[in-house]
């Protein structure tokens, strides 16, 4: 004997209080835009557009080499020997010499491009500065490239 199944029945069921269905999709695609931007949808405080600027660069000169350039599909692509192995944030003024340490972190070259670092210092503090101190990066003796830092965190009250 053969087992039937019975057909399945689905009933669209609505409540007064739910979202309309293009208000969801709505709110989705614009989340989604929201999240392909910038791929973390966190504010970044470090963006020119939130405040940020580069302030000083102490004893950093900017690199400018007319070299090789390797190109993917019609865009401009590099290699990653040249990203920062090792580095120490610390936070304080612009004119303070040393900081507080917030943490040494390590840049992963074989991992995604786009990583998280969490503050290593136990007691949060606000801060009107960051400051970026490369001490490796995979051996380059010319240069290192950086593409972006990015400060996340709560706004100050």
């Amino acid at each position: 004997m053969e087992a039937r199944r019975a057909p399945a029945v689905v009933a669209e069921m609505t409540r007064p209080d739910a979202p309309a269905m293009n208000d969801v999709t709505r709110v989705v695609k614009e989340m989604l835009a929201k999240y392909d931007a910038d791929k973390t949808g966190l504010p970044d405080y470090a963006l020119e557009s939130a405040g940020g600027s580069v302030v000083n660069t102490r004893c950093t000169e900017t690199y400018s080499n007319g070299g090789r350039r390797y190109y993917m599909f019609g865009l401009p692509i590099w290699t990653f020997t040249r990203s920062p192995r090792d580095t120490i944030t610390g936070l304080e003024s612009e004119t303070d010499s040393s900081g507080r340490l917030l943490g040494s972190y390590t840049y992963d070259a074989d991992g995604d491009t786009l990583q998280y670092f969490i503050v290593q210092t136990p007691e949060p503090a606000i801060y009107d500065y960051v400051e970026m101190k490369i001490l490796s990066n995979h051996g380059n003796l010319d240069y290192t490239c950086l593409y972006r830092l990015r400060v996340h965190g709560e706004p100050a009250s």
